[in-house]
């Protein structure tokens, strides 16, 4: 599903945005090409979407950020680029051989790395545990691209975890054209499932994108009342 990415599939006009778009930081750049070198380096977000997460960052002025999916830790260090010198950004992931292999020293020489908690366990019992220690809505932002087959249980803990106002962003929402199959497969119906969820809900303000493998953006909504 990764041929979806623009690292290899890019037309002029997807060139063209990416050139007029806030460049990522040089340590990210970096860490990017490092990983591209990994089997299952193009699994790490595409310039389009941490351009514009880091937009959105930017937007809502998050301080605190949950990162599902660490791998190389190339999405952990551009959300702590982009957030103040005291947030925080919780990074999980089942393993973290790649982290050390790859992004570590990188992230370390950028100077952020005070800012990213490596999470080394199943994302669902990291996200139970921070409802569970009495942290929801304590998060600005939350980046969903890990385990495809749970993305609707990331979505409603991190619904959950994130502050009114706050956005949560999913990665490969089409999932190559999976989610338009009549008949998917385990990782196309978990994704569908969490789009039509999203764009369905009334708490919801959600807009699916078709930037690099789509990118599903949900806010949650400020009661009016």
């Amino acid at each position: 599903m990764d041929t979806f990415k623009s690292f290899r599939f890019i037309t002029p006009r997807i060139q063209y945005a990416l050139d007029h778009s806030t460049k990522l930081n040089e340590h990210v750049e970096e860490l990017m090409e490092l990983s591209l070198k990994h089997p299952f380096g193009l699994v790490i977000g595409a310039r389009g979407v941490l351009q514009t997460c880091t937009a959105l960052i930017e937007m809502i002025q998050a301080k605190n950020v949950l990162d599902i999916g660490l791998f190389t830790g190339v999405s952990a260090l551009t959300w702590a680029l982009a957030i103040p010198a005291d947030g925080k950004v919780i990074s999980m992931d089942v393993r973290e051989d790649e982290y050390n292999s790859f992004g570590k020293k990188i992230i370390e020489k950028s100077g952020v790395a005070h800012k990213i908690d490596v999470r080394i366990q199943p994302a669902m019992q990291t996200l139970h545990d921070l409802i569970g220690s009495g942290q929801s809505e304590a998060f600005d932002f939350a980046f969903i691209d890990a385990n495809k087959s749970d993305y609707p249980n990331y979505y409603l803990l991190c619904l959950q975890l994130v502050r009114p106002g706050g956005v949560i962003a999913v990665d490969n929402a089409f999932f190559g054209e999976s989610v338009l199959k009549n008949e998917k497969d385990e990782c196309g119906t978990a994704i569908d499932k969490l789009n039509k969820m999203a764009s369905t809900n009334p708490r919801i303000q959600s807009v699916l994108l078709p930037i690099e493998d789509g990118l599903h953006i949900i806010v949650k909504k400020v009661d009016k009342k």
